[in-house]
């Protein structure tokens, strides 16, 4: 009896759909597009990761520098990557951010390093002479004012130039800025700045700004090392305008300690160092900035003229031209060194 029933409704379906045809045309109709990834709304730029509710956002840069030093008369040419990845998601606490960058540095055309075994198989490969992490960090934003982060970030006393080990608390609103952080002194950066000692440091930042008018201020305080008589103390205070098309900074850095600034020139544990910072707009292309740097105690002066052409907004190609005074580069230097750059910089 059920075979009977199931045949029956087969037919009746076959049948009606017979006449559907007889009656209309049948039209294929399109299958929607899949949507392989998930456009996050809540950050500008970032992806879902599926099967999560976590955003993530993938960027980068590649920068090809050809320098020329006329004490060495020389040119050389350095290559550096970096990869960031940025992911974020929403949790009781507030927004909560991983961050991770790796990249390298290749120094006048050093050779891709190779690792082998004692029978000569590959084991490992370095490319540009090694790819490490330069940050890695969580940071917790319970509200739009503040920011708590943990982990190798940038140092607060060198606004981002500058990663260290850290804890690290940031408020900001209406134009104000607060930060406190505790730091692994032995901070090192592309400006050859460091602390250099094996204590942490406790560092304050303040700052104001409004109508294109900012000013701010940092002190740094470093205890004591082992056998050491000589307690670090460092202050940076700055002040700037920003007038659309063009901006101008001054700031001034006191440093007094046990351990240097690598600061070529300086005595050792003292730096007075006065800085004037220039930059226009030239048209929506190409912009120019010169930088001044004057060391006191007739330790010398340096100067760092830049100019940058915009081919895209993921394209640039920089021109700079560098002098460093004799006095500025050591003790016993004899001439002043000039420096010729030019760098490749492409984003993603």
């Amino acid at each position: 009896m059920k075979i009977k029933s199931m045949l029956i409704a087969s037919a009746a379906s076959l049948f009606t759909v017979s006449g559907a045809v007889a009656a209309d045309a049948v039209v294929a109709v399109d299958p929607e597009p899949a949507e392989y990834v998930q456009i996050c709304d809540a950050y500008e730029g970032f992806y879902m990761i599926p099967g999560s509710e976590v955003c993530l956002d993938i960027s980068g840069r590649v920068r090809v520098q050809f320098d020329y030093n006329s004490v060495v008369r020389d040119f050389e040419q350095d290559v550096d990557m970096r990869i960031d990845f940025d992911a974020r998601h929403e949790t009781e606490w507030g927004t909560v951010r991983s961050f991770i960058r790796i990249g390298n540095g290749l120094v006048n055309g050093a050779p891709v390093s190779i690792a082998t075994n004692a029978a000569g198989a590959v084991t490992g490969v370095s490319l540009f002479g090694g790819v490490s992490v330069e940050r890695a960090f969580i940071s917790v934003q319970p509200n739009e004012n503040v920011t708590i982060t943990t982990g190798r970030a940038g140092s607060l006393y060198y606004r981002e130039e500058i990663d260290s080990n850290q804890i690290k608390f940031q408020y900001a609103g209406n134009g104000f800025a607060l930060g406190l952080a505790y730091e692994d002194a032995a901070l090192s950066g592309p400006n050859t700045k460091s602390f250099g000692g094996a204590n942490d440091a406790i560092i304050g930042q303040v700052s104001y700004s409004a109508s294109g008018f900012s000013i701010y201020g940092e002190l740094a305080y470093e205890g004591r090392e082992a056998g050491a008589t000589v307690t670090t103390y460092a202050a940076n205070i700055g002040a700037g305008y920003d007038g659309g098309n063009w901006d101008i900074g001054v700031e001034y850095e006191w440093f007094r300690g046990a351990s240097a600034f690598e600061v070529v020139g300086c005595p050792a544990g003292k730096l007075d160092e006065l800085a004037i910072i220039l930059g226009v707009d030239i048209t929506d292309k190409l912009t120019a900035s010169s930088d001044w740097d004057y060391y006191g105690n007739n330790q010398g002066w340096a100067v760092a003229n830049t100019l940058a052409y915009s081919v895209s907004s993921n394209f640039s190609v920089e021109a700079e031209l560098d002098y460093t005074s004799r006095r500025a580069r050591s003790a016993t230097a004899t001439v002043g060194v000039w420096e010729l750059g030019l760098d490749f910089v492409a984003t993603f």
